[in-house]
């Protein structure tokens, strides 16, 4: 790390007087929300998996790919930060920063994306009543990688000269350079604020009016055996609203701040608050694990499934040991 570009917490400089006073509060919520994080989503994409061999649609191949979006965001971005403060340093070096902001940024956009994905795969699903998916396994994985084309698009923009990734506020990360008056900077977010954010938000809002609308004509017209399918969907779909509030819900002070940034060039929080948005943003990685165990049947019962196989293991290896030790004791 280049001593130039970074900052030592247990220096004397006032900048970060409130880093160094409290940023143990911050290892220790960063540190959780990383342990608790990658744990939760690394079992989401191990049972989505079991789910996809038994079941090979396009549903379980986008969760698969949202469940590692979510694991890549926070198993880098954690301890990323929770290392940097322990060596006392508060901001990431030059070529750190942008690591930290291109992978950050690439990780959250594709999140996005994939509700978006989702929303349309529930609507093609839904409109043609389709029972079996019989799409290829190649345009499957070409649906998935679509939401990562979109956002590394965006990603790599501030690296070719359009704005640039610097610190953020308490230096909890490094995003694009929200605080500026340069037009390059402003113009590019504007721009992603409106392609990143808003536009997919459009997008997932118009298809789940028309999903609403296809759903009572389907329980109007059809008799009671495909009004149990339909419902059935509606239960998946409720599931994909869901994650698409919560990721909302995470990411929209967030947003805020940084659109309050854009128009103001200055932060909307007062110092020692300014991590909070960023971080609370990062949350979101630990939703979707709850509700697909809240809301997803076939989840939950595969995750009972491996836990019982697991515990089954469990008890017949302590039975061997302890047949093991009685041998032992008997032949002494």
């Amino acid at each position: 790390m280049d001593p130039r570009n970074s900052t030592d917490l247990h220096g004397k400089g006032n900048d970060f007087l409130y880093i160094e006073k409290n940023y143990g509060i911050l290892i220790g919520i960063l540190a959780s929300l990383t342990a608790v994080g990658v744990h939760a989503n690394a079992v989401v994409v191990f049972i989505f998996y079991r789910l996809y061999k038994r079941s090979s649609n396009t549903f379980n191949v986008i969760m698969i790919s949202t469940s590692l979006g979510d694991l890549m965001l926070i198993a880098v971005a954690g301890p990323t930060r929770v290392l940097s403060y322990l060596k006392g340093v508060a901001k990431l070096g030059n070529l750190e920063c942008k690591i930290y902001g291109c992978w950050v940024h690439l990780t959250s956009v594709a999140s996005l994306g994939h509700l978006v994905l989702l929303a349309a795969e529930r609507y093609w699903v839904i409109k043609y009543e389709k029972k079996q998916d019989d799409r290829p396994i190649w345009k499957k994985i070409l649906l998935v990688f679509l939401p990562w084309l979109y956002a590394t698009l965006w990603t790599i923009l501030p690296l070719l000269g359009w704005s640039e990734y610097a610190p953020e506020s308490q230096h909890v990360g490094c995003a694009p350079k929200w605080i500026s008056t340069d037009p390059l900077d402003v113009s590019y977010n504007a721009t992603i604020m409106i392609s990143e954010f808003f536009l997919p938000l459009a997008i997932i809002i118009t298809i789940y009016i028309k999903i609403f609308g296809l759903i009572k004509d389907h329980m109007e017209r059809t008799g009671s055996e495909a009004a149990r399918e339909i419902r059935v969907q509606r239960n998946v779909m409720m599931l994909t609203m869901l994650m698409v509030a919560t990721f909302v819900f995470c990411w929209l002070p967030y947003t805020v701040c940084c659109l309050w940034a854009i128009s103001t060039s200055r932060n909307l929080l007062p110092s020692g608050f300014g991590a909070l948005p960023s971080i609370f943003a990062k949350s979101s990685v630990l939703w979707n694990p709850i509700l697909y165990g809240a809301k997803h049947h076939k989840f939950r019962r595969e995750f009972c499934r491996v836990y019982r196989q697991l515990r089954g293991r469990s008890v017949a290896n302590i039975d061997l040991e302890t047949t093991a030790v009685k041998r032992t004791i008997e032949m002494q």
